[in-house]
């Protein structure tokens, strides 16, 4: 949050590098550095290593409601910017407590099978 300008040399992977600012009361993060992949799984829109991100949050509604915008860039495989929105409304349900289980990480390791 002290940035707006990514490292030089990055190392690319699959959820890149994000730096953040506040523009106002909206928190804006910028992510490059990307690993070339899948952007959207089905259909299967693939994306470059030049992918880049940019997303907006802010509150709406009274501060009752988060508001995502975002826009994607590529070069490579977009021939204009994707961009879209998403929206999440306060609940009223208390929060309880989930007992999950951690699947990344040393948690998802798993034996050799036998030979």
């Amino acid at each position: 949050m002290t940035t707006s300008e990514h490292p030089a040399d990055l190392e690319r992977s699959l959820t890149g590098h994000s730096v953040g600012w506040f523009e106002d009361s909206t928190l804006v993060i910028d992510t490059a550095g990307f690993a070339a992949g899948v952007l959207v799984p089905h259909p299967g829109v693939l994306h470059s290593a030049d992918m880049h991100t940019v997303e907006r949050l802010s509150l709406a509604e009274n501060g009752t409601r988060l508001v995502r915008e975002y826009e994607v860039t590529d070069p490579q495989y977009l021939s204009k910017p994707y961009s879209g929105s998403s929206r999440w409304d306060r609940s009223d349900i208390a929060l309880s407590v989930y007992d999950c289980t951690e699947l990344s990480g040393i948690n998802n390791v798993r034996p050799a099978p036998p030979e």
